[in-house]
């Protein structure tokens, strides 16, 4: 009858649709309720980004790279189809962390170098639509 979150030890479940409700309305308070939910399962995760909601990245690992896009899609409503944006504002600045040993961080298309931290934090500046960086690490994942 109550919409719900509960949390045990097979997971975190939520009784009502909150995937649904986000893509209708893109309220800030459930995504709130997942991003806590995700925290709380990996309370370490293995990289953070703190971007805009415009801003979806995505993390491929293969051997000891990772190569993070971030697709900036210059609107909060996941429904890009229903409007079309005839100018694509960059994003000025993304901020990464990751717990990942780091050799080595670049632009995936340019090859140009990232600076990154001892701590695995470092900045993309400049996002467009489509932003690709290789993360190099350590050893095998």
């Amino acid at each position: 009858e109550y919409a719900s979150v509960v949390s045990g030890r097979a997971g975190i479940h939520f009784s009502a649709d909150i995937f649904r409700s986000f893509y209708k309305t893109s309220s800030p308070w459930l995504k709130k309720i997942f991003i806590n939910a995700i925290r709380t399962l990996h309370p370490e995760p293995v990289i953070s980004i703190k971007a805009p909601a415009c801003v979806y990245p995505t993390l491929l690992a293969k051997d000891s790279m990772y190569l993070l896009q971030l697709i900036n899609i210059n609107s909060t409503i996941p429904e890009v189809a229903k409007s079309y944006s005839e100018e694509i504002l960059s994003v000025p600045e993304v901020y990464v962390e990751t717990g990942l040993e780091i050799k080595k961080i670049y632009d995936a298309l340019t090859g140009e170098e990232i600076h990154f931290s001892d701590d695995g934090e470092f900045a993309v500046e400049n996002i467009g639509v489509h932003t690709a960086i290789v993360i190099e690490t350590g050893g095998q994942l």
